[in-house]
Order: C-alpha cells, then sequence, then structure tokens
C-alpha cells in the first residue's frame, strides 16, 4: 500500500509515495545526509544542488563496486563448480584405468 511521507533533506522539503515503511526511508535519508555531511566537511562546499550531485555520484560508485565484487563471487563460484566436477571426471578416467 502506498503511502505519502514527508522529507526534508539538503534544505528542500517535499513528499512522496512509497510502499516502504517510514523506518526504511527515514535510514535512507540518514544514509543520505551523512554522505552529505561528509562531501561538505571535505569539499567545504554549502551548495546543495552540487552536494546532491557528488552523493549520488558517491553512491553510484559505491554501488558499481559492490556489483562488481558480487559478480568477482558468482565467478569464483562457478569456478569452483567447474573445477569440482572436472576433478571428479578425472577421479573416474583414473579409477577406469586402475581397474
Amino acid at each position: 500500500m502506498s503511502e505519502s511521507i514527508h522529507i526534508r533533506l539538503l534544505g528542500a522539503s517535499f513528499s512522496i509515495q512509497t510502499d516502504q515503511e517510514p523506518a526504511y526511508v527515514e535510514s535512507l535519508l540518514e544514509f543520505i545526509e551523512e554522505k552529505a555531511r561528509q562531501i561538505e566537511r571535505s569539499a567545504g562546499s554549502q551548495d546543495s544542488l552540487k552536494t546532491a550531485i557528488l552523493v549520488s555520484l558517491l553512491t553510484a560508485d559505491e554501488l558499481f563496486h559492490a556489483r562488481t565484487a558480487s559478480e568477482s563471487t558468482e565467478q569464483y563460484r562457478r569456478i569452483g563448480e567447474i573445477t569440482e566436477r572436472l576433478i571428479e571426471r578425472i577421479d573416474s578416467v583414473l579409477d577406469d584405468d586402475s581397474q
């Protein structure tokens, strides 16, 4: 069920429609606000648009790194499965030859 939630973020105030729990949306806002504070401290910028863009870039960068790590993990899992099957085949052939 969709509900309207009022948001205050980076000097802007607006409402959104969401199917998510308010607590979840609040945790997202806290995440964004923390990133914004980090950027404002490091860049010394108080421009909310610039901060919002940099938060987006930083978050996208983290997402891409996480996806890459996840894909690598999946590739290693597949390699492990293939390796196990090859070892089983080799063992089978060696067993057949020794009989």
